[in-house]
């Protein structure tokens, strides 16, 4: 898929007319509105669209401000393939041609009510009551770019550990390579810098001891050096405070999530973590856990079938998505008499979106965006489908 970015003034006249085709294909015949598409407003904006062998496959314009609002605009958002990422790559795109071309310090959009979801996963926020627009409901969303978040680099992993140790390696596993882990954050961690761990279970305190000092290794191992490591679990969970402010990386191990969610509500880590401007890994159950509301997919006998088991709970709110860890091991597992993906989790999709990913893939989540890097799968509303291949990337929001 090749993205395209020119001027009106730059288009061929065969690009010109797959744009106005594909925009009269959608917004009038598809959606039964006759409405003025050509208004004068493309003569001076610059046109975004991605393209394969088949033709223009999404497509938006960018304009500056006050061509159509008091902000740099985007409009007329449209994407030939639906359920396929296409619509979030281009609306990245056109965000990025906003910054590159008008210096964009917001945008501004109508979008058809029913689509708010989508571009709230983008970071745009509702700041209208809704209105028609040629007989179809509509509201006007902004997206301000001078909100910068947090400020922390969340890694939300399935496992990081890659089993397939070099041979002379005396260690018990090492960083996955691929996907650009190891690149990405070895970019984002400081030299000498301080560690702790919030395990999934703070009471097995040899195995978070073997823990830490496993992923000490393995930082160490790929360049990234570590002046002090620590375990904040039952032992020492009074210090917490003093833990979170006194790191550079934060490991959120993995474990059962409702367990894990227990210990992090008790210390109140989700207020601690406010501001936090460092590394944040979650593996397994942390990722699960680092999400806004937590699906806590059932993972022990009986836990499906028990009528108070809480599947979702409050999280850190580090990230919006909520993945399912080790697609490669969890894709095919029994439980509870039932297939945990095709049977219990497909029910629990409903309303819902999840992102499933093996070990090895991984999401970034830093300055309000979510980017998943290598194979990852979503569920939502019963359906399940590919949405990123090994050695790939996708703007989630």
């Amino acid at each position: 898929m090749e993205l395209v970015v020119k001027h009106f003034r730059e288009l061929t006249s065969d690009e010109l007319y797959e744009i106005l085709r594909i925009r009269s294909e959608v917004f009038v015949v598809e959606q039964e509105c006759v409405y003025q598409d050509i208004d004068g407003k493309d003569l001076d904006a610059f046109h975004v669209f991605l393209q394969d062998e088949e033709g223009i496959q999404a497509y938006l314009r960018v304009m500056n401000r006050g061509v159509s609002f008091d902000e740099v605009a985007i409009g007329r958002v449209v994407s030939m393939k639906r359920r396929c990422g296409l619509g979030t790559e281009i609306l990245r795109a056109g965000i990025e041609t906003a910054i590159e071309v008008y210096d964009a310090d917001k945008i501004t959009l109508e979008a058809q009510t029913y689509a708010r979801e989508f571009y709230e996963k983008q970071g745009f926020v509702q700041t209208s009551d809704e209105f028609l627009e040629d007989g179809i409901p509509h509201i006007r969303m902004t997206l301000d770019l001078n909100d910068e978040g947090s400020g922390a680099h969340v890694f939300v992993t399935s496992s990081p550990c890659d089993d397939d140790v070099p041979e002379g390696v005396d260690l018990p596993c090492i960083f996955f390579e691929k996907n650009r882990f190891v690149e990405l954050l070895r970019e984002r961690v400081r030299p000498d810098a301080r560690f702790v761990v919030f395990p999934g279970d703070p009471d097995s305190f040899d195995l978070n001891d073997e823990m830490m000092n496993t992923f000490v290794n393995c930082f160490e191992y790929h360049g990234m050096s570590i002046s002090s490591a620590c375990i904040c679990d039952a032992r020492n969970e009074y210090r917490a405070r003093e833990f979170v402010d006194h790191s550079d990386v934060i490991l959120l191990g993995g474990g059962h999530v409702p367990t894990q969610n227990a210990f992090f509500e008790r210390i109140g880590l989700r207020e601690l973590l406010e501001g936090y401007d460092g590394v944040i890994m979650g593996v397994s159950a942390g990722s699960m856990n680092s999400a806004d509301v937590v699906y806590a997919q059932p993972e022990l006998e009986g836990e499906s079938v028990d009528p108070e088991y809480e599947r979702y709970v409050p999280g850190l709110g580090l990230t919006q998505v909520n993945i399912l860890p080790h697609y490669q091991k969890a894709r095919y597992y029994k439980l509870d008499g039932r297939w945990l993906y095709d049977e219990i989790t497909t029910e629990d999709s409903m309303g819902h979106e999840f992102i499933s990913m093996p070990d090895g893939s991984f999401i970034l989540e830093e300055d309000g965006h979510a980017t998943l890097f290598g194979e990852g799968y979503r569920m939502a509303d019963g359906k399940f489908e590919k949405i990123c291949e090994d050695g790939e990337e996708l703007r989630l929001y």
